[in-house]
């Protein structure tokens, strides 16, 4: 009996540990530069007249085609390889204000704020 308590107490205790989520190296690249970006229309046309990549500032500078809407746009961009975007590309995003991306190298180990701001 006093072997059953100790298994099932040694289980609870097994159970209850959290594991921390390990995040695996895509490859061994220290880059996390985005090396292109795109903002499109809920039509699917072309949001930007001008894109301008400032990779030492970590900037991004757009100027709207005419006409355009920024408050509800579809960003892609072009990423150094193996990285990942937080938050994450490819979601209708609100560009009224500055809005901040964070690279994540290939190696996971590398970050690097990058900041898009769609000028008016």
């Amino acid at each position: 009996m006093k072997n059953l308590f100790t298994l099932v107490l040694l289980a609870v205790l097994a159970c209850g540990c959290k594991k921390e989520k390990e995040i695996y190296p895509a490859t061994d690249s220290e880059l996390a530069e985005i090396q292109a970006f795109r903002l499109v229309t809920e039509t699917g046309g072309n949001a930007a007249s001008n894109i301008s990549i400032d990779g030492e500032k970590g900037t991004i500078t757009i100027t709207p085609a005419a006409g355009i809407t920024i408050n509800r746009l579809f960003p892609t961009a072009t990423i150094s390889e193996g990285a990942i975007v937080q938050p994450a590309l490819g979601v209708y995003q609100d560009f009224s204000a500055p809005v901040q991306y964070t690279v994540v190298a290939g190696n996971r180990q590398v970050r690097k704020v990058w900041t898009v701001e769609v000028l008016r």
